[in-house]
């Protein structure tokens, strides 16, 4: 096949219009780049615009917290202490009841308690009373010896040489 290419422009206008087919394309492709980045503009400066709303945003509701938070770690910190100072006095505690009912049911029936004293500081133990005889004053004492939690138990001697309504002082030390 043959081409056939007839023109019947002069050279002149047909440089001419080279020209302009060449400028025409050229302006369009400039303006699309100058769309394109225009838009592409537009999509950066909204971009940008939507960051800096958040970064306030976020700084705002920092802020907030910030100024709440030393009121609440005061309140957390008060709150911690009273349940520090709770455990505390918890720490030294033995139940006594136990310990007590022990001393009642080993009580002989001619034995009378005037006083008991327990002293935790010194971890002393003392117990006053008057027993109806020697003999059950001394089966006391070894039974007062023979409880786990006390040791060391004391009674003057000189308590010894009345047979009847014996005074006592049985002084001892606690293992608590």
């Amino acid at each position: 096949m043959l081409s056939l290419k007839l023109n019947l422009l002069s050279p002149q206008k047909r440089t001419g219009v080279t020209n302009l087919v060449s400028f025409l394309f050229t302006k369009e492709i400039l303006e699309f780049v100058i769309f394109t980045c225009a838009l592409l503009a537009t999509i950066h400066l909204a971009g940008w615009l939507m960051l800096t709303s958040t970064l306030n945003d976020l700084t705002a509701s920092t802020l907030l917290v910030n100024r709440e938070v030393p009121g609440h770690s005061q309140e957390i910190k008060r709150i911690n202490k009273i349940i520090k100072n709770f455990n505390d006095s918890a720490n030294g505690y033995l139940p006594l009841s136990p310990r007590l009912l022990e001393i009642i049911r080993t009580l002989p029936s001619d034995i009378k308690i005037n006083s008991l004293s327990i002293n935790r500081v010194d971890q002393s133990f003392l117990l006053s009373g008057v027993a109806a005889t020697r003999d059950s004053l001394l089966r006391y004492q070894k039974i007062i010896q023979s409880i786990p939690w006390i040791e060391g138990t004391a009674n003057p001697a000189s308590l010894l040489f009345q047979k009847e309504n014996v005074s006592f002082d049985i002084k001892a030390r606690l293992k608590i």
